[in-house]
């Protein structure tokens, strides 16, 4: 049985947040977890207009966008593998294109606008 578009883009939306970090996140994969083909899932992209590889990296993006923004250490870009992103460099080009800034001047920036809460026990 064949899903309205609606909830087939609902279920594929959920399916990806939930795998967000999985190196191995891919049309094919959606699909077989889904039981689509993977032309359903292109199908469903045209009828859409939606672009599902530029959607997952910009959801990927967000999330280490986020994350860098709460670490207080500085970054290695080795990192981008927990985000989802296989290749380093590809990611630190995607994030600079996306944010206008590398990842690791983000990382220090957001840091220095936010430092960590310091322990009760601690005085300035």
């Amino acid at each position: 049985m064949e899903l309205p578009p609606e909830d087939l883009t609902r279920e594929v939306a959920d399916f990806v947040r939930g795998h967000l970090t999985d190196l191995d996140l891919s049309e094919r994969m959606i699909a077989d977890n889904l039981g689509v083909s993977t032309a359903q899932l292109r199908d469903l992209a045209a009828a859409t207009q939606f672009d599902l590889d530029r959607w997952i990296v910009a959801e990927r993006l967000r999330l280490a966008h986020d994350a860098l923004a709460r670490q207080t250490v500085g970054w290695d870009p080795e990192q981008s593998r927990r985000w989802g992103f296989g290749n380093p460099s590809l990611f630190i080009e995607e994030f600079t294109t996306a944010y206008g800034i590398s990842p690791s001047d983000w990382q220090q920036i957001a840091s220095a606008e936010h430092p960590p809460d310091r322990p009760h026990h601690e005085r300035p």
